[in-house]
């Protein structure tokens, strides 16, 4: 069952006050042009979209944020 909007992120959150969307890709994965729209929506928002590839591109954002 597929549920959401198109192009939202695979994984939304809110860590330390803050929106965060998470788009996962594999190595050679490419955004849609709804997941570009998205991106832009949420970062014009206040939010953080991250594109990540692999687990350390996952830990890397609870570092930097």
């Amino acid at each position: 069952m597929k549920t959401g909007k198109r192009g939202c992120p695979d994984i939304t959150f809110c860590y330390k006050g803050k929106f965060f969307g998470i788009e996962v890709k594999t190595t050679t994965g490419r955004q849609s042009v709804d997941q570009k729209l998205a991106q832009t929506s949420i970062e014009l928002a206040g939010g953080h979209y991250v594109l990540v590839r692999s687990l350390d591109d996952l830990m890397q954002i609870f570092k930097v944020y």
